[in-house]
């Protein structure tokens, strides 16, 4: 190749970049739909293409993706990864697994047979770590993105294991339980091989490279540590943009990232820009009007049923519902893996490649979307949380505080990974064994269906044979999986509010039974849709019992959470009592809250973070009501009661709060303590 050409297309790529950017900046638009549009108009598709080598531009775009997942890498570090893994993690599995099982059966209802609507429910499963980054960056949102990257992360580990089954079904190899071990086996193996082996050198090179005080000595030490992680994920078989997050997450450990970051990040956005161009070029305008009609029901699923997953995810994980409605709001998008696994099914004959061009039209409309949710999602998520009822309020309030004191090790005894280690093991072999009955039998049924219509004439007999014999099996074990999933919950939740024995009276019951419901839900969204996921392609109604039994646990939720918010207005009415009785004076006010709050946890456990914070004199809340203050969405502490004049009431958001007014505030201590700085007088100065 001679460099006048390549220049040439640089010329177009960068010149058109350029322009895209311009045009988003003077009409107000997302930069990511003009990157978009700029790419279709000099793309192959068009009447005058002008980019002659779309391999050039696939490959700078794809050093875009790289140093991406590096710089997210150096952003959070190990530390802040062990820190939101578990709450990640599940929020990924309960997302993925859903927009999977969402996609299937849109694509289903669409026309596509099961094979190709697995891979259409594969591409609506991972959103887009491409638009997300550029659209937090947009909108100024940093305290949203440590969270949400730590969910794509593990959305990006997920999509690798995905790929890896999916191209062996688009190969024709179907469900291989062996090599989906073997997969996840050699995935974990790699991961821990560079993370290990990455410790012992990276951060002694970035940080010889940082001493030396100059800045292209950092930048190429930075560089060659990132593309050489990304070299190594893909010699070993896996996605480049694993192994540039983990190199990422190796420099974050020299502490030099800070140093690090202004350098790589001209390099990553120029490059990142490049992406969403040659996301444009791949589009084809004719084929994509022929499948509109498709488009069209994916993008509503992708736009309805990612938020409301991610939403459900993050709440069950973290317990924080304004956090997780933003959560929801910045993933509602598709995007690189996407297009990655269409490419799969089109190189394997699997579906045609008029999925590539519905992908494509589902990415730009999402990429649109997400900005404008991005935003805006602060406010929606605190006019959602003030639009819950009360009673949720105050479970989500206890439920944060609850998880809280399970991540810091419970609250007493046998509270340690081997109270619960033997209850997860045999979960986890029930739910492979329920996996493989159910994974078995829909393999089989061909098999025997033909053999018996050879011997007997008809495949009826096989059929009924077979679902009642798989059928008594698969229900053993899943009788078992909710025994175990029941028993997990109990000893979680017991870690929290230890039981009483069976001859006392036990009053944390209430707060205990409500929230072993929610983590059988989270436990049981967790452990099923994967199950859901991988029995799909087998057995199409397999997500039917997942829903019953989910849509089950709720209605108990629902009346265990209505429980408990009569139980709190009693504590807390007995926390106001408690610190009428006790403050002698207001030098003691301290000393009062804490012994009162001392004795509430006494008399009925399961209130954790828990105070009561009077409206003096110079409060800016007097005159104001809890609508106007915005109190929980503000701080994150809920009002939970009111006390005035001796009455205890749960709270009328519409009502003016007065001077002497008692608020009994509950949620973390870092939210109570924001609460009662809000609430505490102004100092007036001095004339």
């Amino acid at each position: 190749m001679t460099p006048a050409p390549v220049l040439a297309d640089l010329v177009i790529v960068v010149g058109a970049a350029a322009l895209a950017v311009l045009a988003a900046q003077r009409l107000r638009l997302p930069s990511v739909l003009a990157y978009v549009v700029a790419g279709a108009l000099i793309g192959p598709h068009t009447a005058f293409p002008l980019v002659a080598d779309g391999t050039l531009v696939a490959t700078l775009s794809e050093l875009g993706v790289i140093l991406l997942m590096f710089s997210i890498g150096s952003e959070l570090g190990l530390r802040t990864i062990a820190r939101t893994g578990l709450g990640a993690g599940v929020t990924a599995l309960v997302e993925v697994g859903a927009m999977i099982a969402l996609g299937y059966g849109a694509a289903r209802a669409l026309g596509y047979a099961s094979t190709p609507a697995i891979f259409v429910g594969g591409c609506l499963g991972i959103s887009s770590t491409m638009v997300v980054a550029r659209a937090l960056a947009d909108a100024g949102a940093e305290d949203t993105a440590g969270p949400v990257f730590a969910i794509l992360v593990f959305e990006d580990l997920i999509a690798i294991v995905l790929l890896a089954v999916l191209a062996a079904i688009g190969a024709g190899r179907g469900l291989d339980p062996a090599a989906l071990a073997s997969t996840v086996g050699t995935l974990a193996g790699v991961a821990l091989a560079m993370v290990v082996g990455g410790l012992l050198v990276v951060p002694r090179l970035i940080r010889l490279a940082a001493g030396l005080g100059r800045r292209e000595a950092l930048l190429m030490a930075g560089l060659a540590v990132c593309f050489g992680g990304a070299y190594l994920a893909h010699w070993a078989g896996f996605s480049v943009a694993l192994g540039a997050f983990i190199a990422g997450v190796l420099v974050a450990e020299s502490g030099q990232a800070h140093a690090l970051e202004p350098l790589i990040e001209p390099l990553r956005d120029g490059f990142g820009a490049v992406f969403f161009l040659a996301v444009g070029m791949t589009v084809d305008p004719a084929l994509m009007l022929d499948h509109a009609g498709s488009a069209a029901v994916l993008t509503a699923v992708v736009l309805i049923g990612k938020p409301l997953a991610v939403t459900l995810g993050s709440f069950l994980a973290s317990g924080d519902p304004r956090a997780a409605v933003r959560a929801g709001l910045t993933l509602g998008q598709i995007g690189e893996f996407s297009f990655i696994i269409a490419g799969v099914a089109i190189s394997t004959g699997v579906a045609s490649p008029s999925l590539l061009a519905v992908m494509v039209a589902v990415a730009c409309v999402t990429a649109t979307t997400t900005p404008l949710l991005v935003r805006h999602g602060a406010t929606i998520a605190a006019r959602v949380d003030a639009r819950l009822p009360h009673a949720v309020q105050t479970f989500a309030t206890f439920y944060e505080s609850w998880l809280g004191r399970l991540r810091a090790g419970g609250a007493g005894p046998g509270t340690s990974w081997r109270a619960i280690r033997r209850t997860v093991v045999l979960l986890i072999v029930d739910a492979a064994v329920l996996t493989g009955v159910l994974v078995g039998a829909g393999l089989a049924y061909p098999h025997i269906a033909g053999w018996t219509r050879e011997v007997v004439g008809t495949a009826r007999v096989a059929e009924i044979g077979l679902v009642v014999a798989a059928g008594l099996l698969a229900l053993v074990f899943a009788l078992g999986l909710a025994r175990h999933l029941r028993r997990l919950a109990t000893q979680l939740a017991e870690q929290v509010v230890p039981a009483r024995p069976a001859s006392e009276l036990d009053l944390g019951r209430a707060p205990r039974r409500a929230l072993i419901v929610v983590l059988e839900v989270a436990l049981l969204l967790a452990v099923g849709l994967p199950i859901v996921v991988i029995t799909l392609p087998v057995v199409p109604l397999s997500g039917l019992g997942l829903a019953v039994a989910v849509a089950g646990l709720l209605v108990l939720a629902r009346r265990a959470i209505r429980d408990l918010d009569g139980h709190a207005s009693a504590g807390v009415a007995l926390l106001a009592e408690l610190l009428a009785t006790q403050r002698a004076a207001p030098d003691d006010a301290g000393a009062a809250s804490a012994e009162a709050t001392a004795a509430l946890e006494t008399s009925l456990p399961g209130f954790p973070g828990v105070a009561v914070a009077a409206l003096e004199a110079g409060s800016p809340a007097i005159g104001h009501s809890l609508v106007e203050l915005n109190l929980r969405a503000r701080t994150g502490a809920s009002v939970l009661v009111v006390r005035r004049g001796g009455v205890v009431a749960p709270p009328d958001p519409h009502t003016p709060l007065a001077l002497g007014d008692e608020l009994a505030l509950g949620g973390t201590a870092e939210a109570i303590a924001a609460a009662r700085a809000a609430l505490a007088p102004v100092p007036v100065s001095p004339a």
